[in-house]
């Protein structure tokens, strides 16, 4: 499996190869990767890499924030170490992807273990679902409409929400296959 990157991420990865020095983008993507999710540079010291690398203010977000999006990618997906190297050797070049292959495979667990902490602030002790069918009055007695009612308890508090059926089959295979990455990565 490789990392699928949007146009825009692409073209930012070309200006990080072109630009950044490997020196310099093992800084900024091991100072993120310690942070990550949250903020990893004040207003500041973005606009202090973004004179010192000499780009724009807004070459300087791009850039940071297609390096956020490039350890969302690996972070929410099973990619191991080897297969981000490969996937990210074509967009950010050799030694850039060398390194951030080579972070990931030292902080994937711990990054993944915090991302697994922060969201389990909000358990969800249990989970059910009903179909309801209705049947219409003829003799061929057709189903009219399918919907399921999708129940969560998450701290005490109850939430119904109503799907067409598919769409909650579709929801609940979703989360097992999150589940199974996460399981996967830890």
């Amino acid at each position: 499996m490789g990392l699928d990157l949007p146009a825009p991420v692409r073209e930012t990865c070309t200006v990080i190869r072109s630009t950044i020095p490997v020196d310099m983008f093992r800084k900024i993507i091991s100072r993120i990767g310690e942070n990550y999710p949250d903020p990893a540079f004040t207003d500041s010291e973005e606009a202090s890499l973004a004179r010192n690398l000499s780009l724009s203010p807004e070459q300087c977000r791009k850039t940071i924030s297609t390096i956020y999006h490039l350890f969302h990618l690996v972070s929410y997906s099973v990619v191991k170490p080897a297969e981000v190297d490969r996937a990210l050797r074509e967009h950010l070049g050799g030694d850039h992807a060398a390194e951030f292959s080579s972070l990931w495979s030292r902080i994937a667990g711990d990054l993944v273990s915090r991302l697994k902490t922060r969201s389990s602030g909000d358990d969800i002790p249990g989970m059910s679902w009903t179909k309801r069918v209705a049947i219409t009055g003829d003799s061929a007695a057709r189903i009219k409409d399918v919907t399921a009612t999708l129940e969560l308890r998450v701290n005490g508090t109850h939430r119904t929400i109503s799907f067409p059926y598919d769409k909650l089959v579709e929801f609940y295979l979703e989360l097992e296959r999150v589940q199974s990455c996460i399981d996967k990565l830890a």
